[in-house]
This record gives C-alpha cells, structure tokens and sequence, in this order.
C-alpha cells in the first residue's frame, strides 16, 4: 500500500489471484455459481496496469494471460475475441504490451482445440498482422498469416461449405451440393489410415440408425487406387455415397452457377493434412461442425432434432 509503483508490488499484484466473497462463494443454485464466476473473472485483473511495460517483463505475467484466455474465460469464439480486445485495449498502446498481448492473443486462438476457435484466429489475425498493426511481423510471417486465413475462411463454421465434385465407384459425377439431406456429414478417410478403420465402421452404424431421420454421408477416399477403395467399401459395407478424392473435377470456377467453388484440390479446400476428417453440415449445406468425432456429430444431430420438436409448428 506504501510503495504501489514499486516492482515487488507489482509482482505480489500479479501472483494474487481473486478472493470471491463467501456469500458468492456458494454451490447451492446456479444463481450462485455464476455470480461467484463473475466476481474471480471481473477482478482477474484488479490493480494491474497493462499500459506498464515491465509487467510483460516479469515471470509471472505469460501463466496469468494465459489462464485468463484458455481457462477463465467461455471458450468460445465471440468471447475470445472480446476479452483479448479488452486486453489490448488497456495496454494504451505501449508497445511491449500491445505485442505480447497481441501476439500471445492469436497464437492461443490458433492452437485452441476448441471447436470453432478458428474463427477468433481469422478476426484478430486481420484485425491485427494482415492490417499493418504488427510492426514486427516480417513478411514471410505476414505471407504464412495470409495464406492461413485464407484457408479456414472457407470453412468457418456457419459458412456454406465449398463444393465437392468427384467421381463415385462408377466413375460418375457427383456433386456433394446437389445430395439433398436434413444433415450431411462430409468424410475424409483413407483406407490404409488405422484411426479410419476404427472410425469409419462407428459411422457407418450411426448411420444406419439415422438415416430415417434425413441423415447422409458423402465419404471423400483421399487415396487413388481404385480397386483396393472399392474393396474396403464392400468390405466393412459403407453403404453411403462413396467419392474419391483424386478424382475431384476441377472445373469452372467461383463465379460459375455455384459461387462456393474452388479451383483448387479437395485438400487445399478443406485443409485435409491428416485423416480422418469430419464435417458435419445441415440442409443448406452450411457447416454445424467439423473436427470431431462420428459419436460426437450425432449427439449434435440429437440435440438440433429435439430443439426442432419443442419450436412451435
């Protein structure tokens, strides 16, 4: 209290952490709980100027900002984006903070396994690296940024995913915007790929048992040999509309009749490195989900089909 500006305050300020009130402090309703939330995450930073630069220079501020943004904090996209703009905004733009905070900010959004968080990733990368606000970036980082956001624009989820046409089993085209379902998970499997062999018989099953419900799947092979694809398709019974990767038709163009395709591989498209890879998209073909599992893409189908029968007809 005597000495607020010196270092060791500082740095007693930044290991303390909230001490909610224990009339908040309660389990016993939900009410409760959240009010107790509110006063650790409204008081995480009581008494810390972030406009000082020696705060990003001691040893506890990296731990801090991170638990705030990958612990404290909703993880969810839109929340994400609020609270790291919230930090920024108080740095005042000394440009030590501004940096790190900055810098750390989009790092975490991007190795988030959150579902979704991609889209925190493109709006502060823009926001910041690819609108000049990033003096140290040097332009291979700025390039690599670009091409990033490029990518996971297409995919965002809530956008329409790009199209897809590529040879079946018969060599005809099909075009994955042109399949009519309620829901449609989009596959990208292989058949020499050991997760895909456990994966791909799970949604299979689930797929049998909701296919009733308007549920179907466009599985994209991602390897080239005819003979030893259709042999695993009639092996374990994929019995879902089968297409093979190699063979995705490039042509026309965005601008052509369907303004959601790319000129470009399946894999650049959909940023396939790895497989498996599921899509889970509704009737107009806009992505719900995407990244997990097949037990996980039903459970999401369970909870929109019964939000659909408690809204009024």
């Amino acid at each position: 209290k005597k000495h607020p500006d010196y270092l060791l305050s500082l740095l007693i300020r930044l290991s303390w952490e909230p001490e909610v009130p224990i009339r908040l402090n309660k389990e016993s309703t939900r009410s409760d709980s959240i009010a107790a939330f509110r006063y650790y995450k409204n008081h995480f930073w009581s008494d810390i100027d972030l406009s000082d630069a020696r705060v990003v220079r001691t040893p506890v501020f990296h731990n801090k900002l991170k638990k705030y943004l990958t612990e404290v904090i909703l993880q969810h996209p839109d929340t994400f984006v609020y609270e790291a703009e919230y930090l920024i905004a108080r740095t005042k733009n000394d440009s030590d903070m501004f940096k790190y905070i900055v810098w750390f900010s989009v790092y975490a959004a991007e190795s988030s396994k959150i579902v979704g968080m991609d889209k925190a990733f493109v709006y502060l990368a823009k926001s910041y690296y690819l609108a000049g606000r990033c003096w140290w970036a040097s332009n291979v980082v700025l390039k690599t940024m670009r091409e990033r956001v490029e990518k996971l624009e297409r995919i965002l989820i809530g956008m329409v995913a790009p199209e897809l046409r590529m040879w079946d089993t018969t060599k005809n085209i099909v075009s994955m915007h042109a399949v009519e379902a309620t829901y449609l998970i989009l596959a990208f499997w292989e058949y020499d790929c050991g997760h895909c062999k456990k994966t791909l018989p799970v949604l299979r099953d689930y797929y049998h048992m909701y296919k009733d419900k308007g549920v179907k799947v466009f599985s994209v092979c991602t390897k080239k040999d005819m003979k030893r694809w259709k042999k695993y398709i009639n092996e374990n019974n994929l019995d879902f509309i089968n297409v093979n990767g190699a063979y995705h038709l490039q042509f026309g163009s965005q601008t052509d009749n369907n303004p959601y395709f790319y000129d470009l591989p399946y894999n650049e498209v959909y940023d396939i490195v790895a497989t498996p890879v599921f899509f889970l998209l509704d009737k107009d073909k806009k992505i719900i989900a995407k990244r997990i599992e097949p037990q996980q893409m039903f459970e999401i189908i369970d909870r929109e089909l019964m939000q659909q029968k408690k809204e009024p007809q």
